[in-house]
């Protein structure tokens, strides 16, 4: 089984530092915000509730983002 093949978002809105991108038939969005050149967040929704309890970055070169997050 391929993500690809079982999540066909589509790209529908490119604002400022976030891309939204929904799953009609779902209606589920991914939200990914660009809050720096190498971390990324990613918001999933299902309507206007959020589909998982948490959200996660994505930060390349890093072991990992600290648990208790990042100074802002």
């Amino acid at each position: 089984m391929s993500i690809k093949n079982s999540y066909l978002f589509q790209l529908t809105e490119e604002k400022d530092n976030c891309l939204v991108f929904k799953l009609p038939e779902e209606n589920i969005d991914a939200r990914c915000y660009v809050l720096e050149e190498d971390i990324v967040r990613v918001f999933v929704t299902k309507g206007e509730q959020p589909k998982i309890d948490k959200t996660w970055l994505v930060a390349p070169g890093l072991e990992d983002v600290p648990f208790n997050g990042r100074d802002r």
